[in-house]
Parts: C-alpha cells; sequence; structure tokens
C-alpha cells in the first residue's frame, strides 16, 4: 500500500512538473470568447509563416516582447487576405503571458467606459 501511493505520488508529481513546463514554454492563443488556448495548428508563429510561405503567402510578423533571455514571448503575425487586409494572429509564449495579454485588453475595454 505504500508503494503504490509513493508511486502515484512519484507519477503525479512527474505530470505536474511536464503540465507546468508545458504551460511556460508552448505557444498559445488568445480566443475572442477572452481565454487562452495552447496553439496546435499551427503550433508557433514559425510553423504558420512555413506553411504561408510553401502557399506564397508573405506574413508581417512583429516580434512584440522578448523575455529575459531574448526569445520571442509575444509575436504578432498578419497573414495577408485576398482583400487587402490581414487575418492577425497573436502568439504568447506561455499560458501566463497571453493570461497578462488578456488582463490589460480587458482593463483598456474598461477604461473606455
Amino acid at each position: 500500500m505504500i508503494q503504490i501511493e509513493s508511486d502515484r505520488k512519484k507519477n503525479l508529481d512527474a505530470t505536474t512538473e511536464a503540465y507546468e513546463k508545458q504551460r511556460e514554454q508552448d505557444w498559445y492563443f488568445s480566443t475572442r470568447a477572452g481565454t487562452c488556448i495552447r496553439a496546435e495548428t499551427p503550433s508557433s508563429p514559425a510553423d504558420l509563416v512555413s506553411f504561408d510561405r510553401l502557399n506564397a503567402l508573405e506574413d508581417n510578423v512583429l516580434i512584440l516582447k522578448r523575455d529575459d533571455a531574448g526569445k520571442a514571448s509575444v509575436v504578432r503575425v498578419g497573414e495577408p487576405e485576398a482583400n487587402g487586409l490581414e487575418m492577425v494572429y497573436m502568439f504568447f509564449r506561455g499560458a501566463n503571458e497571453c493570461e497578462a495579454y488578456l488582463k490589460v485588453q480587458k482593463q483598456q475595454m474598461n477604461d473606455l467606459k
């Protein structure tokens, strides 16, 4: 019984660590509903740009924020549309970065009231 509980704790700790690493390192999108979801298709700004280049589209890419190590943490990708407009994708490295952005957006909307 003690061994089973010990194994469960080890598995839970490993799973929790993997989840926390994913929340910190994976790319996230903000949804129109104001939530953050992990980016899957495309899984990163680079994936989106690479796919678009294969389809002869030239994206407008802006790195809006970098972390302390110089890695991009907030990236805006503007994908050209046929009507001359852009479809804009905002990528955030880590759920915390995405949630912080949404919090600022919400405050700015409240300031407009």
